[in-house]
């Protein structure tokens, strides 16, 4: 499936420590400047649009937008914080435009540690409220959470309350933190991989144990096992290119990109049978804390790509 990743902007109504965006200098595109991108797209047989930022429903003609692209054939993707769909209307509209996929950010069930993560006050409340919205009218509704210093300890746990809580989501997306953007002013937030292995291994079992649609993007594969199939990164290795459009800037494929340009590995990565599907770590990350906590691991790579290619 070939797919768009549109980028409207980068304002937005909360300020993650750790967002990678807040410190770039992509512009903010105007409804026809989204619609050129769109036509451009659908004329590369673009099947599915994702819409991100910033926070895309801060902008007024978002729903114009998803149905613009609807009419063109494609299937629409949103990634927001859900703070603004507490308002039934708004959610209403973006649904009733045709959003096939909206992906929520909600990085802690915890109000007063989400808060501090997000640095607002008053949004978790409307963000749980926005989820439960979203889940009432649209079916494919995602949880994105990102593993930090604050977040770790708690992850088989949040798993648990979101089935708990909000029994409509379809899929948590897990994503480790990204030493960028504003995470360079908040080192802090980073833990070090092999710090947050036993929680994640707990949160990622009880998933699988349960029946509960996962994927996770950010760790290397050597902190995957039993669970490499559920590798976003290793799958996108493995798929159809991702084209990435913003304000400035443009990549004919996005993810190969990231991995060709901004990840790295060990020496010892040489040495693994997973090598050449394994996403490695972040640069930034191996600047923090270096790459002596990968290892090599010694199993089937086909047998691992015949379960990417099945998920």
């Amino acid at each position: 499936m070939v797919t768009a990743l549109i980028r409207l902007g980068h304002n937005c109504n909360e300020n993650c420590v750790f967002c990678t965006v807040a410190l770039d200098n992509e512009m903010e595109l105007d409804t026809q400047e989204v619609k050129n991108r769109i036509l451009a797209s659908a004329k590369r047989k673009t099947e599915t649009i994702t819409f991100t930022g910033g926070e895309p429903t801060i902008r007024k003609d978002l729903p114009e937008l998803i149905r613009f692209a609807k009419k063109l054939g494609m299937r629409v993707e949103l990634q927001t914080n859900g703070v603004l769909l507490d308002d039934r209307d708004l959610a209403e509209e973006i649904a009733h435009a045709g959003v096939d996929l909206v992906a929520v950010s909600l990085h802690s069930h915890k109000e007063e540690v989400s808060e501090k993560l997000t640095n607002s006050t008053k949004t978790y409340r409307r963000t749980m409220r926005g989820i439960k919205n979203i889940t009432k009218l649209c079916k494919n509704v995602h949880i994105s959470h990102v593993i930090n210093s604050m977040n770790y300890k708690d992850l088989c746990d949040f798993v648990i309350f979101t089935q708990k809580e909000l029994p409509g989501i379809s899929c948590i997306y897990f994503g480790f933190v990204r030493p960028n953007g504003n995470t360079l002013k908040n080192k802090w937030a980073v833990p070090k991989i092999s710090d947050v292995d036993l929680d994640v291994y707990k949160a990622f079992d009880y998933c699988k144990a349960n029946g509960i649609q996962f994927g996770a993007e950010g760790l290397p594969l050597c902190y995957m096992q039993g669970f490499e199939e559920y590798s976003n990164e290793a799958k996108r290795l493995l798929s159809e290119p991702v084209f990435y459009t913003g304000g400035k800037s443009y990549r004919r494929d996005i993810h190969r990109f990231i991995q060709e340009n901004l990840k790295c590995k060990d020496e010892r990565c040489g040495y693994c049978s997973l090598n050449e599907i394994c996403p490695g770590v972040w640069r930034e990350y191996a600047d923090l804390y270096g790459t002596n906590e990968l290892f090599p691991v010694f199993i089937s790579k086909d047998e691992v790509i015949r379960k990417l290619k099945s998920r």
